[in-house]
């Protein structure tokens, strides 16, 4: 059973429907840590466990019971929202970003999502 801590950003998932209640799907763009490539979750889901675009958070991945229909399940449960001085300790204790496939899901990978360790710290950033 796979389980670790991340750090995500919530973005609008554009490619996805709306949900029966109108909600459209957030993608919880993985910043650090290692995650399976399952993080967009219904828009429904995210209002009712507090994810907000726009805004970045620790996450627990825990990995449950395997569906017959769906294969590997994980759940993604947020632990706290996360500053942007934050997010530099949560990098340098979670890892690079690390997203792992999961059987029967596509592999195709975004060239334009490039880790957060690649980019430039601006002069304007205090680095603890």
């Amino acid at each position: 059973m796979f389980n670790s801590m991340i750090l995500v950003n919530a973005v609008a998932f554009n490619s996805g429907k709306v949900d029966k209640n109108g909600e459209s799907p957030v993608l919880l763009n993985v910043l650090a840590g290692k995650a399976p490539n399952r993080t967009v979750v219904s828009g429904t889901v995210a209002k009712r466990n507090g994810f907000e675009l726009g805004k970045m958070y620790i996450v627990q991945v825990t990995e449950g019971a395997e569906d017959a229909t769906y294969g590997r399940q994980f759940n993604l449960n947020k632990i706290s929202e996360c500053s942007v001085t934050d997010m530099f300790a949560a990098i340098k204790g979670f890892g690079p970003a690390e997203i792992f496939n999961v059987e029967g899901t596509d592999n195709k990978q975004d060239d334009n999502i490039t880790s957060v360790l690649d980019k430039e710290i601006p002069e304007n950033v205090i680095v603890k």
